[in-house]
């Protein structure tokens, strides 16, 4: 004979001891170095300005990820390569010089113009006077500078990249292992 009970569930009973914690993990292996979503075109060749005066070159370059976002919370960074391969951030003012005296004979300012989908790239004559001719009628570039490259750091990049030096682009290209 066989007799059997069914009844309600009791009550929850209370919580067991802690266990001891697990053993330490190995560590994982170093990742690559990141670019923190950054956007960087590759070393440009200058083209021909798509506006000359005598005081003013003008050089555009398209730039499709400059975006609205890009303009309102990003930043926008410019760099020239001399044909000696040495690079400077822009903005960059440089001095003109007699050749033959050594005698400076005015100064110019290299400076970007970032807008929606490009960027413009402008070297203006700044001495007040007597614009040298050398540069008033040149058809291109002025310097020595044979490429241009920007680095596009979108709004919202972390906070650890604010003590970087964006004078510094070898700093850069490291920071944001950029190639060559």
């Amino acid at each position: 004979m066989f007799i059997s009970c069914k009844g309600k569930d009791g009550a929850v009973g209370p919580a067991g001891a802690k266990g001891d914690p697990g053993a330490q993990g190995t560590a994982g292996a170093k990742g690559e170095t990141g670019t923190a979503n950054v956007i960087y075109s590759e070393w440009l060749a200058i083209p021909a300005p798509a506006a000359n005066t005598p005081v003013r070159k003008n050089f555009s370059f398209m730039a499709p990820k400059i975006t609205q976002e890009i303009v309102d919370k990003g930043h926008v960074y410019g760099y020239l390569k001399h044909s000696t391969g040495a690079v400077v951030p822009l903005p960059y003012a440089s001095s003109y010089t007699y050749t033959s005296t050594g005698e400076q004979a005015g100064s110019y300012l290299n400076t970007i113009l970032v807008g929606l989908g490009g960027i413009s790239l402008n070297q203006d004559w700044l001495t007040p006077g007597t614009v040298q001719p050398a540069f008033a009628n040149a058809t291109g570039i002025v310097g020595g500078y044979v490429n241009f490259r920007y680095v596009i750091i979108p709004g919202g990049v972390s906070a650890r990249v604010a003590s970087l030096d964006y004078t510094d682009y070898e700093a850069v290209k490291k920071f944001y292992n950029l190639p060559d």
